[in-house]
């Protein structure tokens, strides 16, 4: 009778045995995709950072060249409209 309850527990530690190891690579196969997630959004979140480092001088330069367009015509138009005077006969010749 000793024998046959040593034998029962040792056949339940022994599946115990099995169930936690089964459990243990469960655990490492779900770390080891947990941490390949991990790389890859890190991937993505760098290759963002580079864009928006590599856009920002761009953006600078198209924000001054659009205020250096809209100076531009300003000018034009205010050539435009005295030209359109002096055509109409409303203003006098500018001599200088």
């Amino acid at each position: 009778m000793l024998v046959e309850q040593t034998n029962a527990a040792f056949d339940e530690v022994t599946t115990s045995s099995r169930s936690v190891g089964e459990l243990l690579a469960e655990i490492a196969k779900a770390s080891r995709e947990q941490a390949e997630g991990i790389r890859q959004a890190n991937a993505a979140i760098s290759s963002i950072d580079h864009s928006v480092q590599n856009s920002a001088p761009s953006a600078q330069e198209s924000a001054s060249a659009s205020q250096q367009m809209s100076t531009q015509a300003l000018e034009t138009k205010h050539l435009i409209d005295a030209l359109t005077g002096l055509v109409k006969g409303e203003r006098e010749p500018v001599l200088s």
